[in-house]
């Protein structure tokens, strides 16, 4: 008999993350929603990244191993191997509240034609003390007015730890591109030209962990525009993006 198809697929990039990962992998199975798997992406990892997987025994759990090829791809090998309608991401060195499945699962349902859903989050930053994000132009619950207008005048409105979204809009829009910065919001950007976006406000439910080493950030500081960047511009160029959009991806 072949599996059952679970509600949610979290998808989880790993690279060189093994002091991380178990605090990652617990808030996931914490999670008070349990119809799930958990797929991790082990971007061939030098050190006991995938040890660290295989010393679970929860069958929701799925590791998945390709030589190096960078977040973005191994991002899109999580996808490529997702059976769930709802796919949820996870840093492997970042954590999830137990009730953040839930919260996103509800919200989908809420709004079935939004293409991203947004969390609430928080930063952990080196020593423990956590720190909000400044967050402009958010909804309590619901519908975003302005994704870009949102970006453009405080934080990020979603993380690689903090959304949701329905299998099929990753399908419409194309996977993450390979590059070494930015892949993340250039996905968020490309889904937010074409679908609505939903978020809550509220207390953070997941963590972004600034003391985490390895951090894309870490490795490699932007010493020009970011990609996406320049993606955008050339839609605005030739005319992709319509008013009243356009003035906000203008800001």
């Amino acid at each position: 008999m072949p599996p059952s198809i679970p509600l949610v697929s979290v998808l989880v990039p790993v690279y060189n993350k093994a002091p991380y990962l178990r605090r990652s992998i617990d808030s996931v199975l914490a999670q008070t929603l349990r119809d799930f798997e958990l797929v991790l992406v082990d971007d061939g990892s030098t050190d006991a990244s995938a040890e660290v997987i295989r010393s679970y025994a929860d069958p929701r759990i799925r590791l998945v191993q390709q030589p190096n090829a960078g977040a973005g791809a191994a991002r899109n090998r999580a996808l490529a191997e997702a059976r769930g309608p709802l796919v949820a991401l996870l840093d492997a060195d970042d954590l999830w509240e137990p009730g953040f499945l839930a919260t996103m699962t509800a919200l989908a349902a809420e709004h079935p034609e939004a293409g991203l859903l947004c969390a609430p989050y928080g930063f952990i930053e080196p020593g423990g003390a956590r720190v909000l994000p400044l967050l402009v132009d958010m909804p309590d619950r619901g519908i975003v007015r302005s994704y870009f207008r949102s970006v453009a005048l405080g934080d990020q409105v979603a993380t690689a730890t903090s959304v949701c979204a329905p299998r099929a809009v990753f399908d419409a829009v194309g996977g993450f591109p390979h590059e070494p910065l930015g892949e993340d919001q250039d996905m968020w950007a490309r889904i937010a030209v074409r679908f609505p976006i939903a978020a809550i406000s509220g207390p953070p439910l997941a963590w972004y962990i600034r003391e985490a080493q390895g951090r894309a950030m870490q490795r490699r500081p932007p010493d020009r525009e970011l990609p996406y960047s320049v993606r955008l511009q050339r839609m605005i160029d030739e005319g992709l993006i319509a008013e009243p959009m356009l003035a906000d991806v203008k800001l």
